[in-house]
């Protein structure tokens, strides 16, 4: 199935943000540095001696949510894995050879729908090639690159903070991508939903669109006060790889409300129905 190009779906904050990345006047120097060091086998070998892999014959109604996914993203099956982390997260690594690895609170706590749009944002990644970015992001954003030979020096403030913004941006095309092959941009709301605690018995109290109203709330809020907008850059330098839920939500329910979103799921579905037999 001829998939949707994710240049066609990226938010333009994530490609902005990119450009403002790689225009880090030390960044060429570090990439250089990091790729002389790097082995992505060092998280495979990690992932697969303490993780449970999820397959046709292993958690097999866990597996049989993703290959659907990947058809319309246009990616390869991954291989995903279970960890024993009882929060809602899951996370992708290893850009040649991607895996996916779902907390297992996600299963505890997640209904089939709910696990799948996760995996399609996990997908999502992996389609808008972050996963490289996203790896050393995190690296470096951790402090664990400060030992290695060569790379430690090259760690400024600047290369931290562009690289928080972008992993930030990143996860609105993630997000984009996940209503692209769920079809619904309220499967990416309910998410958010789950990620601010409406999850279990408290998930049939909340109404996704009072969620996306503070969305809108929030936003106005910066368009009105520099200190607001001063205060949010301070919040974010303090705990901020991914953007807050409700503006996610908000988000996500723009996208799925275009033209560009309507006509690439068009030709999704068209495309599917041709390869069943189908006409439109």
């Amino acid at each position: 199935m001829p998939a949707v190009d994710p240049s066609h779906y990226q938010h333009p904050l994530d490609m902005q943000t990119l450009q403002a990345l790689q225009s880090v006047p030390v960044f060429p120097a570090f990439m250089k540095a990091f790729m002389k060091f790097f082995d992505e086998r060092l998280f495979f070998m990690e992932n697969i001696s303490s993780h449970i892999e999820v397959t046709p014959n292993h958690f097999g109604d866990v597996h049989e949510l993703l290959p659907p996914l990947c058809q319309r993203l246009g990616v390869p099956v991954p291989h995903l894995y279970i960890c024993n982390d009882g929060s809602i997260n899951a996370y992708t690594s290893n850009e040649s050879d991607p895996f996916i690895v779902l907390n297992s609170g996600v299963l505890d706590y997640c209904t089939d729908r709910q696990i799948q749009t996760i995996l399609a944002h996990e997908c999502g990644h992996i389609a808008c090639h972050h996963v490289l970015y996203h790896t050393i992001g995190d690296l470096v954003m951790s402090g664990a690159l400060a030992i290695v030979p060569g790379l430690g020096g090259l760690v400024s403030v600047a290369l931290q903070g562009a690289f928080m913004t972008w992993m930030r941006a990143s996860e609105f095309s993630a997000d984009r991508a996940a209503v692209l092959a769920m079809g619904d941009p309220m499967d990416v709301v309910d998410i958010c939903a789950v990620l601010a605690g409406a999850y279990g018995e408290r998930a049939s109290k909340v109404d996704p669109n009072l969620l996306i109203q503070q969305g809108i709330m929030y936003e106005q809020t910066l368009q009105g006060s520099t200190k607001d907008k001063i205060l949010e850059l301070i919040s974010f330098s303090i705990s901020g790889s991914h953007p807050r839920t409700a503006v996610r939500a908000l988000e996500a329910v723009r996208f799925g409300s275009s033209q560009e979103y309507q006509g690439m799921l068009n030709f999704i579905n068209q495309d599917s129905l041709s390869n069943q037999g189908g006409t439109l």
